[in-house]
């Protein structure tokens, strides 16, 4: 595991139920160095915890995006050493 994760927030407005986040959790899967995914269709938001060796910001958006969930903001949260 890296020394290193970050935490990133993404509004993707158009998280409407399950299903949704459903199909962005079933996206990421194969997405290397995403170490935990929260999708919350009430807040329309995706937490992303990450290591930045292996993936970036705008990589995550992307993958959103690729989803069908295109995201509005995408704010690093937080940087912790392991």
């Amino acid at each position: 595991m890296a020394e290193t994760l970050e935490r990133a927030l993404f509004f993707a407005p158009g998280i409407n139920c399950g299903h949704c986040e459903h199909k962005i959790r079933r996206s990421f899967g194969s997405l290397g160095g995403v170490v935990d995914l929260q999708v919350s269709n009430v807040t329309k938001t995706v937490v992303v915890d990450f290591e930045p060796e292996v993936v970036s910001i705008d990589a995550i958006r992307a993958a959103l995006a690729d989803a069908g969930y295109p995201a509005e903001t995408g704010i690093s949260l937080a940087s912790t050493s392991m």
